[in-house]
């Protein structure tokens, strides 16, 4: 049987430090290494609520970096913000929207 970490690491589709995902399972109660439960709503709550924290960690990250004509590349936050609060909302925590301070500059040259 997987460990909570392994399924949670596995379910994301990217690749997250170890100590990152360490630490936000640990912050919302599960041991890393303990197995999945599927059936332990109480784990997949928690499994749910990392993945949102998991979410907001790259948000924060650039996609990718060029460094020739240095080049930053954000994720696509709209999206990942989006799938976040479905996330949430099915565990009846509802994140309102609230005016960012980032201002697009994708399309400015």
């Amino acid at each position: 049987m997987a460990s909570v970490k392994e399924v949670l690491k596995a379910s994301m589709g990217y690749k997250f430090p170890d100590a990152t995902v360490t630490l936000i399972l640990e912050e919302h109660g599960l041991a890393p290494d303990a197995p999945r439960e599927s059936s332990n709503n109480n784990q997949t709550k928690s499994m749910d609520l990392s993945r949102a924290a998991l979410l907001d960690f790259l948000i924060t990250l650039p996609k990718s970096v060029r460094e020739l004509d240095y080049q930053i590349t954000q994720q696509d936050a709209d999206a990942l913000t989006d799938m976040r609060r479905r996330i949430l909302a099915k565990w009846g925590i509802f994140d309102t929207p609230v005016d960012s301070g980032f201002v697009d500059l994708s399309n400015t040259h």
